[in-house]
């Protein structure tokens, strides 16, 4: 189960891209795919602070596993005095009033001129933080249809469980990000990956953009999966779609 635990800290980290990708007027407004008019061509690169804004904003996603749904709340701070932020995930039943969120995960994230970084990673389900040293850069500052694709590695830590008496494990973790394009539409490929000891833990994560006067994530693609050696020992697939 340590193992599995490892998995679900990998699991969340690229799922800061489940939003449109244009700040809207207010927290709960923004432009409408089914509303909005194409009156210009699509804007080439994308910025990554699009994917990773700071905040402070609030949004929200439907989550689609197999068709049992639940519904995602991400939460986003301001910029510190340090200059990172946090994006606090918690997931609850789709229900209207909420209220009954649990805590799911916590990134701790940084910006510069090269684009967004990771620090810290918390996952509530297995009580368990990962910290990349350095940090592990995401995404380039913009992301470019003619870039060779995104790479970069860091070393990471994972402490879980009682303070007193952890669990630490340490290995490498790298980051892949690609850009492809089409009429009015893009696709974001993203891939996490994290191995400690014999384990290697996956997190792939497609996002579907489409272009009408601004970029939008129309649907994100999360597929998770923990292997040790040639056999997968845990997985997990679900389709995000922002509300």
């Amino acid at each position: 189960m340590r193992i599995a635990g490892a998995m679900l800290i990998a699991c969340c980290v690229l799922q800061g891209c489940t939003r449109p990708v244009a700040a809207p007027a207010t927290e709960h407004e923004g432009a409408s795919p089914a509303t909005a008019a194409s009156v210009s061509s699509p804007v080439f690169p994308i910025g990554a602070d699009i994917f990773y804004p700071a905040g402070p904003g609030e949004r929200f996603a439907t989550l689609d596993r197999s068709g049992t749904l639940a519904r995602e709340r991400r939460s986003r701070s301001t910029v510190g005095d340090l200059g990172t932020w946090t994006v606090t995930i918690d997931e609850g039943p789709m229900k209207d009033g909420g209220g009954d969120y649990a805590l799911h995960t916590r990134l701790t994230l940084s910006s510069d001129e090269r684009g967004i970084l990771l620090h810290e990673l918390y996952n509530a389900k297995r009580d368990s933080t990962a910290v990349f040293s350095p940090a592990l850069r995401l995404m380039p500052a913009e992301i470019r249809l003619d870039a060779p694709q995104h790479a970069s590695s860091a070393s990471v830590r994972i402490v879980e469980g009682d303070p007193k008496r952890p669990t630490i494990r340490t290995g490498k973790a790298t980051a892949t990000m690609s850009l492809a394009a089409g009429a009015n539409e893009a696709v974001a490929s993203t891939r996490l990956r994290m191995t400690t000891g014999p384990a290697i833990i996956d997190r792939v994560a497609v996002l579907h953009l489409v272009w009408r006067d601004q970029w939008t994530v129309a649907r994100e693609d999360r597929e998770f999966a923990v292997r040790v050696g040639p056999i997968a020992i845990e997985s997990d697939s679900l389709v995000a779609t922002p509300e």
